[in-house]
């Protein structure tokens, strides 16, 4: 599976439950990511979570100076993410999965 496929399970992860960028933040960085568009999301993820506001597509899409268009890679990142229920463990693979440390 293409690393940017993970990338975008870790963003969808992390739309739905806002709750796991405290979690992910201290051990992924946007440079993580494979490519510009997930690292723009990533940033924008993070952004939003450190000044308190509400983590939705529309708030994510507007702090990405994003057109309107991208709402449906955004939504697909979301239909596509893993089950949260063991959101940390996947993180941390994906984790050791990137920096090659597996």
């Amino acid at each position: 599976m293409p690393t940017t496929t993970y990338d975008a399970d870790i963003l969808g992860m992390l739309i739905i439950d806002p709750s796991l960028i405290r979690y992910a933040e201290p051990r992924i960085s946007p440079e993580d990511f494979a490519d510009r568009w997930h690292q723009s999301t990533y940033a924008a993820l993070i952004v939003l979570s450190r000044l308190g506001q509400q983590i939705d597509l529309y708030n994510l899409r507007r702090q990405m100076h994003a057109p309107d268009w991208i709402m449906p890679s955004l939504i697909n990142m979301i239909d596509a993410a893993p089950d949260c229920l063991h959101a940390e463990a996947i993180i941390d693979e994906w984790v050791r999965y990137v920096r090659g440390e597996q």
